[in-house]
């Protein structure tokens, strides 16, 4: 059962967490700008039914994303794996990302589809998407590398 879960592990996080991260890294480049700001050459790419196929991208996929660390924990359980710190650190990570999705990245690309944005809370948000991804990158690397497991 290990190695089909391992297999559900890997491709969820790929299918999920990949298309979630994409979508939300391109939607500050999408949302169309507030009235007030000054237009540049490519805002002209700017489109309100892409940023909010990007937001339903980002929200759908991230729900079920979620299935990536469930498979995760009973990966750890079955292999005895909890008494890892990689591993644990990994989960933590993981949760983080997961709420920074949920209570900020989501709702601030809904809220921007409502009211359309200033450059500055277009640069913010684009931030914060930039630590939702370097959190997947360094779970990425505890996963692969897990450092302080015992020799395999």
């Amino acid at each position: 059962m290990g190695p089909v879960l391992l297999v559900v592990h890997v491709l969820a996080a790929v299918l999920f967490v990949g298309p979630a991260a994409v979508s939300a890294s391109l939607f500050p480049a999408a949302v169309p700008l507030g009235v007030g700001e000054a237009r540049r050459p490519r805002d002209e790419r700017r489109s309100a039914d892409a940023a909010r196929l990007l937001h339903r991208v980002s929200r759908v996929y991230g729900l079920l994303a979620v299935s990536v660390p469930v498979a995760g924990i009973v990966l750890g359980l079955l292999w005895g794996k909890f008494d890892e710190a990689w591993l644990v650190v990994a989960l933590g990570l993981t949760v983080a990302a997961g709420v920074l999705l949920a209570v900020r990245i989501v709702p601030g690309q809904a809220a921007m589809l409502r009211r359309p944005p200033g450059r500055r809370e277009v640069a913010s948000a684009a931030a914060l998407v930039g630590v939702f991804n370097l959190l997947w990158v360094v779970v990425l690397v505890l996963m692969v590398l897990q450092p302080g497991a015992p020799e395999r």
